[in-house]
């Protein structure tokens, strides 16, 4: 079952609130660039967690979890890392962001299995109110993603992520996105996420957060020379054809509202 954002974030807080709610571990599997590591962030910001790590598995070595040896005195002791030190007993509620996590190799996963299930890093206990969730691609989108071991993905509550329109634009109207462009994606719903694993370039909620940071004071081959670089030619072409109908400047004078974003493409 495919949840969207507003309602996997919703039920994760919902867990979270409950007594020992942080010894559930969640992971977001979905299409690269449709807004996973945007709703870990959002749902770790939402509980009021500043002491976060984030976690990218698949550029480290299992040493980076488990820690190096110091041969020091009568037998060896294992040193933690750093970043996860902060996050170590006693340091109280804190969180832990793993991203990527379909892009780490086997043995990457077998570290992390212990840091779920038992909040250890090797050797190094964790936090009692450390908080987990983790996000990856799914293989069949040839993004780089490996097989989630069967044993990591039974320490994790599983959830297949779906982009959906409204939620989309209530997150892109909150954090500044371009309003001509998020009244063309409402038009032209079908763009917001079109990925096809063969091509190179991919319309996705991730490429046109890019979009809307286009300089507006481009030349229109240029708007779609950049556009293109985001989100492939057909999409810029149907990009450059809305903007050209309603400039920035026409749309600061409109009598409409934002929430007209919401409901009312036009």
């Amino acid at each position: 079952m495919s949840l969207r954002y507003s309602q996997i974030k919703r039920c994760v807080l919902a867990q979270w609130a409950q007594q020992d709610g942080h010894k559930v571990a969640y992971f977001i599997e979905g299409k690269p660039g449709g807004g996973k590591s945007a709703l870990s962030r959002d749902i770790v910001r939402s509980m009021g967690i500043t002491n976060v790590l984030e976690f990218n598995p698949s550029l480290r070595d299992p040493v980076d979890i488990l820690g190096t040896p110091n041969n020091n005195g009568e037998f060896t002791r294992w040193v933690p890392p750093e970043e996860f030190k902060k996050l170590g007993k006693g340091h109280g509620k804190c969180a832990l962001i793993i991203e990527e996590m379909t892009d780490a190799p086997v043995a990457m996963q077998n570290a992390l299995c212990r840091v779920i299930l038992d909040r250890h890093a090797g050797q190094f206990e964790l936090s009692d109110e450390l908080y987990i969730i983790a996000s990856g691609n799914r293989t069949e989108d040839k993004s780089g993603a490996t097989r989630l071991t069967t044993k990591l993905g039974n320490r994790m509550r599983i959830h297949e992520f779906q982009e959906n329109l409204d939620d989309w634009v209530d997150w892109a109207l909150a954090n500044g996105l371009d309003p001509v462009l998020v009244q063309f994606i409402r038009f032209k719903a079908g763009l917001l996420s079109d990925f096809k694993a063969d091509r190179k370039v991919n319309p996705t909620p991730r490429s046109w957060e890019r979009v809307s940071r286009i300089p507006v004071d481009l030349s229109s081959d240029l708007y779609f020379a950049e556009c293109a670089g985001d989100v492939g030619e057909g999409a810029a072409a149907e990009s450059r054809t809305r903007r050209r109908s309603r400039s920035p400047r026409t749309w600061a004078r409109s009598t409409r509202s934002w929430a007209a974003c919401r409901t009312t493409p036009r």
